[in-house]
């Protein structure tokens, strides 16, 4: 089970996340500039029940450990709103060393589990960042993928 969460957030959707790297580095700036200078554990919420190869409706999460009253306004006015993540009885989550672009070997494992041990997803997927990847190769990323599934009837 996962508990909700605290956290700052922006929903940006965009084709094939090419908004990714850009949104991090903006957020990551903005959040020391309003005085938080330990990057809060971040994570992806995917929204929709299926992937769309043209256009990732995801959301962009900063954990924090007590809810902020404050919006942190980025550029374009976009803003990190604070807001609620919620909380799952049963997720299935599976841990992901490598490259971002081997990550569809995680979904396949989740996926087959699913199928495997009569579940359903039943809710949006995410991927929490534990270690994120550097532009210089030097850094592996670990990724977690979660899914909140149920039992099927």
């Amino acid at each position: 089970s996962i508990p909700s969460e605290h956290a700052l957030t922006i929903r940006e959707p965009a084709p094939e996340m090419s908004n990714w790297g850009p949104l991090i580095k903006e957020t990551h700036a903005a959040l020391r500039h309003v005085g938080i200078r330990e990057t809060p554990r971040c994570l992806a919420v995917f929204h929709g029940n299926e992937y769309n190869h043209d256009w990732v409706d995801w959301e962009l999460a900063f954990l924090t450990p007590k809810p902020l009253e404050t919006t942190i306004t980025l550029e374009d006015n976009r803003q990190l709103i604070p807001r609620q993540l919620p909380g799952y009885e049963e997720m299935v989550c599976t841990v992901h060393e490598g490259p971002y672009a081997t990550l569809n070997q995680g979904y396949s494992a989740l996926g087959k589990w699913v199928q495997d041990n009569g579940y359903e997803i039943s809710g949006n997927g995410r991927e929490v960042y534990l270690k994120l990847g550097k532009a210089d190769g030097d850094t592996v990323p670990i990724t977690e993928l979660q899914f909140p599934v149920r039992k099927v009837r």
